[in-house]
């Protein structure tokens, strides 16, 4: 008969007010508690003992062995094994002798999860949670014992699985899989049906290009067994047809393609295996908001305050050296706290077009005031009213001859004069323009 819980309660609840009422030394009141431990652990062996009875052909034993073997957490399927004489190196139809028809296990993905993109090492990682069912006849209950009993489901802890006949070992030597992360329990029912399930890791290498970088697209291929069959094991897989995407940064389309037949070596020995093979194609596209924010919107704005400079009047040296200088230094800044972010390549990419172009603009601007203020250095020296006669000069684009300079002077007044008229629909334009044909041919 088996001792219910509530007994052990009220055995443990009138040794602890004995121990109260007569005031029992700790020394003595250790000694019962001990052999209330000891009392309880035999009850319960005794109970273990009597669930894994062996059942013989004249007696079943369908309520001592049978509806007590699939117990959580297993003890009971642990020691029952040895009295079925289950053996776990053959598969269920090699015990009875069907060594004609293969055992067949149905294979399913409940989920199919891609969490990381290494760009630095070219891979991808994607999570497959697994779902293995399959029959195995050695623990299907006697039609007798099978009658009146409500849930034909139990579960044991997944750890059993060593003891049985394990077809998910058999697919890990197939796809080359490593250190599977098992669920914790095992679903048995009284039909010898056995669903597994674990959570695998896969590395998918590939060759990334990142020429058109951050407008650039990766592509990896993902291949999935569907059919594997010889003269032991038949898996038969449905084919997962959606995918879970837990990274950031990028926008992920799957392509599935129609189940191919192709010859495969096996991991374990090398040789050629005929499969069912279906492939699915990733195509990740980098999703460029984030650089549109952190790049390509400061960079423009320092592009165009720097074109901006050439409306100072050029006597206004602090000023627009200013901005030539802060917007170079800024720019320069913000592509080198940028590049650390970046993947390293050997060869030119977008991005580093954009720099450059970033720098002809600024650049320019820089050189271009400091061509006008060497045009006008020798007139600043020799005239004391530079400042009157050079804005008027450059201002009104003639050649002005009321401060009386020589030949050459005006010569160079004139030439910084039209340099100026120049910068100042040369720079504006191409500021305003070069993103535009840029982001023109990189989006398409």
């Amino acid at each position: 008969m088996c001792i219910s819980s509530k007994f052990y309660i009220l055995i443990a609840l009138v040794i602890k007010k004995f121990l109260a009422e007569y005031h029992i030394t700790m020394e003595t009141a250790g000694y019962v508690w001990t052999l209330f431990v000891i009392l309880v652990l035999n009850t319960s062996e005794f109970q273990v003992t009597k669930a894994t009875k062996c059942p013989t052909e004249d007696d079943k034993k369908c309520q001592s062995f049978w509806h007590q073997l699939f117990m959580y957490p297993g003890q009971n399927l642990r020691e029952g094994l040895k009295c079925l004489r289950y053996n776990g190196n053959i598969t269920s139809n090699q015990a009875f002798g069907k060594t004609s028809i293969p055992q067949k296990i149905y294979v399913d993905m409940p989920s199919v999860d891609i969490i990381e993109l290494n760009e630095n090492e070219e891979f991808g990682v994607w999570r497959f949670k697994t779902q293995f069912t399959w029959y195995d006849e050695r623990l299907k209950w006697p039609i007798e014992c099978q009658k009146g009993v409500e849930g034909d489901t139990d579960f044991v802890k997944s750890a059993l699985l060593d003891l049985l006949w394990n077809p998910t070992s058999v697919l890990q030597d197939i796809t080359g899989t490593f250190d599977p992360k098992y669920q914790n329990t095992i679903y048995i029912n009284q039909n010898g049906k056995i669903v597994a399930m674990y959570t695998s890791e896969e590395t998918i290498p590939a060759t990334f290009d990142f020429t058109w970088f951050p407008f650039d697209t990766q592509t990896l291929v993902v291949p999935q067994v569907i059919d594997f069959t010889n003269d032991k094991w038949s898996f038969l897989f449905t084919n997962f047809n959606s995918t879970n995407i837990l990274i950031s940064d990028w926008k992920v389309t799957p392509s599935y393609k129609n189940p191919i037949r192709a010859a495969v070596p096996h991991p374990a020995t090398g040789k050629l295996v005929n499969v069912t093979l279906a492939t699915t194609e990733y195509t990740f596209t980098r999703i460029v908001g984030n650089h549109f924010f952190e790049i390509f919107i400061p960079s423009m704005m320092l592009n165009l305050a720097s074109a901006a400079s050439v409306f100072i009047p050029p006597h206004r040296v602090p000023g627009r050296m200013g901005v030539c200088i802060t917007t170079f230094l800024t720019l320069i800044t913000l592509f080198n706290g940028a590049r650390n972010h970046w993947t390293t390549t050997t060869h030119m990419r977008a991005i580093d077009v954009w720099v450059v172009l970033c720098y002809i603009g600024i650049f320019s601007s820089l050189m271009e005031y400091c061509g006008v203020l060497y045009l006008l250095e020798d007139f600043e020296s020799k005239n004391g009213n530079y400042k009157k006669v050079v804005t008027e000069a450059i201002e009104s684009g003639e050649n002005n001859r009321a401060a009386n300079p020589t030949e050459l002077q005006n010569t160079r007044i004139v030439l910084a004069n039209n340099i100026e008229k120049i910068a100042r629909i040369l720079f504006p334009v191409y500021n305003i323009f070069f993103p535009i044909i840029y982001f023109i041919v990189c989006l398409h």
